[in-house]
């Protein structure tokens, strides 16, 4: 495709089976619409193995990249390429035979044979890879390469099967776990014939902690890939399972909570004088006015009812403490004296203590 937004292939550099066949001009140019276009190289590769397309040079079409900033070249788009002349050397059914170089186990080859139906090779489904001979491993981590072939395969999935006898696992009876809070559950395990794992379906965490009847299960062992389990014993038991960084959270909490208290309570306690200046008694009204009253009352219930609903939503565990905070913020909120200006009545002071 040849458009404003792609950059052009002018010449290819065509090899076959490792031999260069030609450079082909291709005769486009940029172009501000986006049209289709289809290019023939006259090529011999009836015989061929490899064919090998190069773009040997281009009229690029820049771009600035998102992260350094710098002019980038938009890629090509070509859709298709097709090697006229090659055919299916035979419609029967697949079979390569043994082969090394496919896989490798621990870096020692393994003989393989392909097997399939050839039109469903074709249409690009699967055919089967299977080893010719056994093969032994030892215990511990074994190390599976697909990787080394330079064959036009890709290995989608292998299995490992052992020739050992492996009986059907046993029946495992239905839990109920209860879940005290989102950090804490417990279960009930019947006794059985064999010892069992018991998987906790969570991203597996060291912070998780299991014990059986108030026993410590050990540290969490990684299950499928991501889980938590524990083995358990055939005599079965109660397991109580415990995130234990909320421990460390809650404590965080409480000393949130504590610090918030001491706030308001220093807040709403009046500044005290300084020392050795004269005491000289506080400004009182004549008529505190009613209207400032009303008001200040409505702001102490606005303001426990807005704080204390805050603090309930933060701690959930301890409704007392959200209780306290609002209880502190009413208060607070109520200490000031009046609301505007007002005639005040001074008293009297001796001129000995002025300064």
């Amino acid at each position: 495709m040849v458009g404003p937004r792609q950059s052009v292939p002018t010449e290819f550099l065509v090899t076959v089976d490792d031999v260069e066949a030609g450079r082909f001009p291709t005769g486009l140019s940029a172009s501000d619409t986006e049209r289709v276009e289809t290019i023939v190289l006259p090529v011999n590769a009836e015989s061929a193995t490899t064919v090998r397309i190069e773009v040997a040079a281009s009229t690029d079409t820049l771009t600035r990249d998102w992260y350094s900033n710098a002019f980038i070249s938009m890629p090509f788009a070509i859709a298709e390429m097709r090697v006229g002349g090659l055919g299916v050397a035979s419609a029967d059914r697949v079979d390569t035979g043994c082969g090394d170089g496919l896989v490798r186990i621990d870096g020692l080859g393994v003989p393989v044979r392909i097997s399939g139906d050839p039109e469903a090779a074709r249409r690009g489904e699967a055919l089967e890879l299977i080893a010719c001979d056994a093969v032994p491993v030892s215990a511990g981590d074994v190390r599976i390469d697909t990787t080394g072939s330079s064959l036009p395969l890709t290995i989608d999935q292998l299995v490992l099967r052992s020739e050992r006898p492996i009986s059907e696992p046993p029946t495992m009876p239905a839990l109920s776990p209860d879940w005290e809070s989102d950090v804490r559950l417990t279960v009930d395990i019947p006794a059985g014939d064999a010892g069992r794992w018991l998987v906790l379906g969570q991203s597996h965490n060291l912070g998780w902690a299991a014990t059986l009847d108030g026993v410590s299960l050990g540290p969490p062992t990684l299950v499928d890939g991501f889980a938590n389990g524990w083995a358990v014993p055939a005599s079965g038991g109660t397991v109580e399972l415990v995130w234990t960084p909320q421990k460390l959270v809650d404590r965080a909490l409480l000393v949130s909570a504590i610090a918030v208290l001491v706030i308001l309570v220093l807040a709403a306690r009046p500044a005290p004088l300084p020392v050795g200046r004269a005491t000289v008694a506080m400004p009182m009204f004549i008529d505190p006015p009613r209207r400032g009253t009303r008001r200040s009352r409505r702001s102490a219930v606005v303001a426990a009812v807005g704080t204390g609903l805050f603090a309930l939503v933060n701690l959930p565990s301890w409704p007392a403490a959200a209780l306290a905070i609002a209880g502190v913020a009413a208060f607070g909120s109520r200490d000031g004296k009046g609301l505007g200006f007002q005639p005040l009545s001074l008293p009297a002071f001796s001129p000995s203590r002025v300064f």
